[in-house]
């Protein structure tokens, strides 16, 4: 069996330094092999994205152009329509059949877990990674999801390499405070975005004017 695989989900409008320092913290404590960006077609519970899934696309290739653990998949994009992450690992299982794969989630997310389509079918293709920050309030209220997270949570990681999905780990990872919004909340009132996310992506957002004029 080969090394675990991430796959990390989210609308990427725009990819910035969080999200790669989050992919390589898992892949460093979770033993995983390489990280799968996902790009979403269209969010589930979100408003809409400013900018287009071919110019996020081309933003997360522009990020992760010299990095040899991080690839993306155009799976979500090619299917259209609002993503599910049930139909996402559906199919990346159909082209990794014998490989771990890891879906991995922060820890707010996994609070909402039980909202989403076939949450409890999701460990039949993927384990899962939950990711924490220091000083984040953690607790689970819902017994359903405590139920669920003890029934397969390990404090081995080795154990993701063991068998392709069905397990959970849990990693806390440092707090890096940059998110989407407040770039684009820059970027809406004309200020630098300098050091936030990778120089050539900066330059695709300059060039193309995604984000101009915004106030969000």
């Amino acid at each position: 069996m080969t090394k675990p695989i991430g796959i990390l989900g989210g609308s990427f409008d725009p990819i910035h330094f969080g999200h790669l320092r989050l992919a390589k913290e898992c892949i460093d404590q979770a033993g995983l092999d390489k990280v799968l960006f996902v790009p979403v077609n269209s969010p589930v519970h979100r408003n809409p994205l400013v900018a287009n899934p071919g110019q996020r696309f081309e933003m997360l290739s522009l990020a992760i152009e010299n990095s040899s653990q991080f690839e993306i998949s155009d799976s979500e994009i090619n299917r259209g329509n609002v993503s599910y992450t049930i139909d996402t690992l559906r199919t990346l299982r159909k082209s990794y059949i014998d490989s771990p794969l890891c879906l991995i989630m922060g820890i707010d997310a996994f609070l909402t877990f039980d909202s989403w389509k076939d949450w409890e079918k999701i460990p039949e293709y993927a384990h899962l990674i939950i990711t924490n920050r220091p000083n984040f309030n953690s607790k689970i209220n819902k017994p359903i999801l405590e139920q669920f997270l003890n029934s397969r949570l390990s404090k081995d990681k080795g154990e993701l390499a063991t068998q392709t999905c069905g397990k959970i780990i849990m990693i806390e990872i440092p707090n890096l405070d940059i998110s989407s919004s407040r770039i684009r909340e820059l970027l809406g009132q004309g200020r630098y975005i300098d050091y936030l996310l990778p120089d050539p992506v900066i330059d695709y957002i300059t060039t193309n004017k995604i984000y101009a004029g915004i106030n969000k």
